[in-house]
């Protein structure tokens, strides 16, 4: 039960911090272009996160719908902080690095304290590198094919 716990806890503290993410993002200086970006990638992000939340509940004993309420659950503090980390961010613009650096700092911990250590426990360390590698190669690779497109409609990213 104190895995599920906390389970649960860790997906919060990360809904969390991609909620101060996309509320920082949407600041009036970059919010044009830097918002919808950051909000469709982790719209995209949260289906798969949903699914391992879920996932890495069942065989701990929680019923396959009472894990995907939970997974649900665990996402619930994203629009709710979003919306104060902008207001934050709107009033206080010398903070922006500052909040910025703190959601892009909880996302790298997460990832680095439940997905790979998670990932690493269910396969071997090679074949989680290379998939980490291959993701975070696509990511840049499409960061960079946005900001091309970007550039070509004449908005600046």
């Amino acid at each position: 039960m104190i895995i599920i716990i906390f389970l649960f806890h860790f997906s919060l503290q990360h809904s969390f911090s991609e909620g101060v993410g996309i509320g920082v993002s949407f600041h009036k200086r970059t919010g044009a272009t830097l918002g919808p970006l950051i909000s469709i990638s982790l719209a995209v992000h949260n289906v798969p996160e949903g699914l391992a939340v879920a996932l890495s509940l069942v065989p701990r004993g929680v019923s396959a719908r009472a894990a995907i309420l939970l997974a649900v659950a665990s996402s619930l503090p994203q629009p709710v902080c979003a919306i104060p980390a902008f207001c934050l961010v709107e009033a206080f613009v010398v903070v922006l690095p500052t909040a910025l650096g703190f959601a892009a700092g909880g996302m790298i911990g997460v990832a680095l304290v439940e997905l790979l250590p998670d990932a690493r426990r269910d396969a071997h360390w090679s074949l989680v590198a290379a998939v980490s590698l291959v993701a975070g190669a696509a990511q840049i690779g499409m960061h960079m094919a946005l900001r091309d497109q970007a550039q070509i409609l004449g908005i600046g990213l």
